[in-house]
């Protein structure tokens, strides 16, 4: 139908309906056009192959889905996106999923969405789930929204040492720094050793465990 300016044509999928592009691994563009038509979208996208490029006037909500599948580290060929050639309206959901068995490699990332700029962010961002020593980073930059596929850390030797002092050992990817802090109430936090930079494996130690009747730890790392 035409917007209320009787100027644009208008593709609507609805909340109950599904747009989904298969079968190629090329790029479908909606077209901007000699004025274009307004994309809105307020149901599924199920991208399972290739790109989807929208440049012409778009609109998102809450109800709005996006599905993307991982089947390989190159864009369109290996992993499905949606590409914006202006700003990006963001909102509702992103849902990833393997493709053939996939594994992706520790380091890969996946530039899922693309654009010139944006406003608003997806409500929910739903991954694979992993196992092993893996673990999903999700960021919105300048110019996309990328998911890696990263080593998880790991804490190794977790023990009370003869003298009462709490020792952990913590391996994995290199970071900025990584810190180990205790609590008794998981209120009040306090640092008691900081690394700077974690370079893969650190041996933390809390010499004044003993002192405590009850003491919780956990691990802040810096990227």
């Amino acid at each position: 139908y035409y917007d209320n300016s009787g100027a644009r044509p208008v593709f609507r999928n609805a909340a109950n309906g599904t747009l989904r592009k298969i079968g190629s691994t090329g790029t479908l563009t909606v077209s901007g056009a000699y004025g274009g038509v307004h994309f809105e979208n307020a149901g599924m996208l199920d991208i399972q192959d290739g790109e989807l490029r929208v440049d012409s006037a778009h609109s998102s909500v809450g109800t709005a889905k996006l599905k993307i599948t991982l089947g390989g580290p190159v864009a369109g060929s290996g992993y499905t996106r949606k590409l914006f050639g202006g700003t990006a309206q963001l909102g509702g959901q992103l849902i990833a999923s393997f493709k053939n068995g996939y594994v992706p490699t520790p380091g890969t990332r996946f530039d899922v969405v693309t654009y010139g700029g944006r406003n608003g962010t997806f409500s929910t961002i739903a991954l694979p789930t992993l196992s092993g020593p893996f673990r999903w980073k999700v960021n919105y930059d300048a110019t996309s929204l990328a998911i890696e596929y990263l080593e998880a850390h790991a804490l190794d030797d977790v023990s009370i040492a003869p003298d009462g002092s709490f020792q952990a050992e913590l391996s994995g990817p290199a970071a900025a720094s990584a810190a180990l802090q205790a609590t008794t109430n998981f209120v009040d936090w306090i640092t008691v050793e900081t690394v700077t930079p974690f370079d893969g494996r650190h041996n933390f130690v809390d010499p004044a465990a003993g002192s405590q009747s009850a003491r919780f730890y956990r691990i802040q790392i810096t990227e």
